[in-house]
């Protein structure tokens, strides 16, 4: 339904508020919910209009003549190879991002909370058994 925000605030006259904009959208969506979403982009982006009231039949107009033609240029692809996607067994290491490398302790001390567990998740950081947090030796 986003595209359909182009069409209004080019067509929506200077006295449209925003209550008017809101409800005209719902009716709008009412109206288009049977049109695939990739078509009605399609139809809005082609829909020239000069009065709200006239964007919802010219959208509907182009999405009834050029229907049979999207869905042929969008149909699913038959006897087409699948890519296989192979998992790696082991999952790797998580990286450490620039900003958590080289930590000295107080900079571990002043973390919040959340900070410190995003570092404690990539390895920049490691708890110890007393559960105070240290600064991790790993390489980044």
């Amino acid at each position: 339904m986003l595209a359909l925000a182009p069409c209004l605030t080019i067509a929506a006259p200077s006295g449209m508020s925003l209550d008017d904009r809101t409800e005209w959208f719902m009716a709008a969506a009412g109206f288009l919910s049977d049109v695939p979403a990739g078509l009605l982009k399609e139809a809005a982006q082609a829909a020239v209009c000069d009065h709200p009231s006239k964007i919802v039949p010219t959208i509907l107009a182009y999405a009834r003549d050029n229907r049979e033609t999207w869905e042929w240029r969008n149909r699913p692809a038959v006897n087409v190879p699948r890519l296989a996607v192979i998992h790696n067994e082991t999952p790797a290491k998580p990286t450490i991002p620039p900003i958590l490398r080289n930590l000295r302790q107080a900079d571990v001390d002043m973390m919040s909370d959340e900070m410190r567990a995003i570092a404690l998740e990539c390895g920049a950081v490691v708890q110890n058994a007393d559960g105070t947090c240290s600064p991790s030796d790993r390489p980044a």
